[in-house]
């Protein structure tokens, strides 16, 4: 079962989207960082990165009981 897809592409940028489920999930009910971590590595893959230096920022958007919603933002 395929549960992360890639919905937005080009222009340097990547957006992914992860269906998340209980296994993806720490003990209280957060998405695991390892969860994240996959997000940010497979994000980076399609959106190029150049230069000498990477710089990411993310905050949250909105959290609620299931969801949070961040953005990232690339100087």
């Amino acid at each position: 079962m395929r549960f992360w897809r890639i919905t937005e592409f080009g222009g340097g940028g990547a957006t992914p989207e992860i269906d998340i489920r209980e296994e993806l999930q720490q003990q209280h009910g957060f998405v695991h960082g390892g969860v994240l971590s996959y997000a940010a590595d497979n994000t980076l893959t399609f959106a190029a990165a150049l230069g000498r230096t990477l710089r990411a920022r993310a905050e949250v958007v909105q959290a609620g009981r299931r969801r949070a919603v961040r953005v990232s933002h690339r100087p």
